[in-house]
């Protein structure tokens, strides 16, 4: 039986309807975070700084992403931030673009 790849290649129709399901859930999950009183504090904040600094954790999805890819791939960084998925991916594939506004074109 054939491997299931929609979600990997998916179709023009595929890609909207998951896109606009995504924008929804970072919407609804941004609703939860601006009312958890405990995100206000800037303690909370400030000791999590460490942890976005280039290296300081290993991405456990990486290498699966890796295997997925294809030499010609154009990948897609949305809500792109400091990278640490897309530029190790960068180097498998022939360009990926990034879109630091997650709610364009929504």
């Amino acid at each position: 039986m054939p491997e299931d790849t929609s979600a990997i290649r998916p179709t023009a129709e595929q890609a909207r309807e998951a896109w606009h399901a995504l924008v929804a859930a970072v919407q609804e999950q941004g609703a939860r975070l601006t009312a958890a009183p405990e995100l206000a504090n800037e303690a909370f904040w400030t000791a999590r700084v460490p942890m976005f600094r280039a290296g300081a954790s290993e991405s456990e999805e990486l290498e699966y992403l890796r295997s997925l890819l294809r030499a010609d791939d154009v990948l897609m960084d949305i809500g792109a931030g400091a990278g640490r998925l897309a530029i190790p991916l960068s180097e498998s594939v022939a360009r990926v673009n990034r879109r630091r506004q997650l709610l364009d074109d929504a």
